[in-house]
């Protein structure tokens, strides 16, 4: 069957006048896409341009974003349900509707306020022990993580996990395992280069952005200012061109995209002259978009793409079987959402590589099988691993034969479908729920730890 060609909304209603022969003076871009003191923070900058394109986050009058800049308690609020796409949701909130429990209620900012009611009415948001909210205190990560994961559903996720040992040199110092540990899952948020999460330390402008920016696909976007489309890259244009909007103003651009976005539909956006291009998470043009790659953008109110990412084909789960000399990784993928199966069975899954406490004995063949059958909620895949693969383990360098079953992963993928980047945590279920701190190193460990007898490296066979 013929697909549809759609041509975005904006295109119905305005009129497209080619620069070369317009006699038409185009505005530039709408979209101003940069900040003048980026360079504080370049490891941040598409997730902050990202923000930015959408209007959760914006800059200040000077044209500075001050990435290092500590961000509140009621400025964290404000940013995570904008992300979530509640804008709307916030504004039409009845303040009288709630008595807010806080001892310092009467000191939250008016323009937050509907904000913080809306969080605390919904769960988002509890009362500390000092009975405050602290409107302008400094977000810890640990806060601010605990809300992004709250407001992305991901409670019951961070329930699951609540007696993980957290892969961290400082992870006695986390209060709230399992939100951080469903965070670091979802890759919401890293550690530091030196192994540790530093949960109490503040979080920056630039930081949070960063966090948000790595939620994106998990978190609805808001539709009243922009919106997402994801698609199969079907046709890219370099032709520039003028297009006037429904109040006559003319909006420069510089191409176009069409996107095929299902149900037989293909779809094409102008691409506004300063929209940010990431290709593979580096700076790209409009024209190293490639046909066939998947692309996300972010469309503005006028119809006018002002962001795009094509990002590798990524794959989450759970190392099943690692072979090292094979170059050959097994992933049970996307079992994650089945936190609860995982958690009562993590442990016969585990236990098919290691020793049995009580009895110092190696489980038997068929118990193996069964453990694994109980265990499993997803078909093992396997994925070839390249020669020059970047892999991490717990934030440091590793090599494929660090990985052990039972690590979480996230796979990053080539056009051959083999595993070019690796990125993984080890985070096994305490034992009898006590944990201890290896003196030498700092490194947690359970206190009744099962001794493996392979290390895990083969896998489960």
């Amino acid at each position: 069957m013929r697909k549809n060609k759609i041509i975005a909304l904006l295109m119905i209603t305005v009129f497209i006048l080619m620069t070369a022969t317009t006699g038409v003076a185009a505005k530039k871009g709408v979209v101003d896409s940069t900040f003048n003191d980026m360079a504080q923070a370049q490891w941040a900058l598409k997730h902050v341009y990202k923000m930015k394109s959408q209007n959760i986050i914006k800059g200040y009058p000077d044209g500075s974003f001050q990435p290092n800049k500590p961000v509140t308690h009621a400025e964290a609020v404000a940013l995570v349900l904008r992300s979530a796409g509640l804008e709307e949701e916030v504004a039409d909130f009845d303040l009288g509707s709630v008595v807010l429990p806080y001892k310092d209620a009467a000191q939250i900012p008016e323009w937050v306020k509907k904000y913080v009611a809306y969080a605390y009415t919904n769960g988002y948001l509890e009362v500390s022990e000092s009975g405050n909210f602290q409107s302008n205190k400094g977000a810890s990560r640990q806060w601010v993580v605990k809300l992004i994961v709250k407001v992305m559903g991901l409670e019951e996720d961070a329930a699951g996990m609540d007696n993980v040992i957290l892969p961290f040199k400082d992870a006695a110092d986390v209060s709230e395992t399992g939100y951080v540990a469903s965070a670091v899952k979802n890759n919401i948020i890293n550690g530091f280069p030196d192994g540790t999460f530093q949960p109490n330390k503040g979080v920056t402008r630039a930081q949070i952005a960063v966090m948000l920016g790595q939620s994106v696909d998990e978190l609805p976007i808001p539709g009243k200012f922009s919106t997402i489309i994801e698609g199969e890259v079907v046709e890219v244009s370099t032709d520039e061109t003028t297009i006037s909007n429904s109040v006559c103003e003319t909006i420069y651009c510089q191409g176009a995209v069409t996107l095929d976005v299902g149900d037989e539909d293909e779809v094409t956006y102008p691409v506004d002259e300063n929209a940010l291009i990431y290709v593979n998470d580096q700076e790209a043009e409009l024209v190293d978009i490639e046909v066939g790659a998947t692309a996300k953008l972010v469309v503005d109110n006028n119809g006018v793409a002002v962001y795009i990412e094509v990002a590798p084909v990524t794959v989450k789960g759970v190392v099943y079987e690692v072979y090292a000399d094979d170059n050959t990784i097994v992933v049970l993928e996307n079992c994650w959402g089945y936190e609860r199966e995982r958690n009562r069975n993590i442990n016969k899954l585990q236990g098919t590589i290691k020793q049995d406490k009580k009895t110092d004995e190696q489980p038997t063949e068929q118990e193996r099988e069964q453990n694994i059958e109980e265990a499993v909620v997803s078909d093992p895949v396997e994925y070839t691993v390249t020669n020059d693969a970047v892999i991490t383990l717990n934030g440091d360098a590793a090599e494929l034969g660090d990985l052990e079953a039972g690590n979480i992963v996230t796979l990053t993928l080539n056009d051959d479908n083999e595993a070019i980047k690796i990125k993984a945590y080890s985070m096994p279920f305490k034992h009898n729920n006590q944990i201890v701190a290896d003196e030498d190193d700092g490194d947690l460990e359970t206190l009744d730890e099962v001794v493996q007898t392979n290390k895990g490296k083969k896998g489960i066979k």
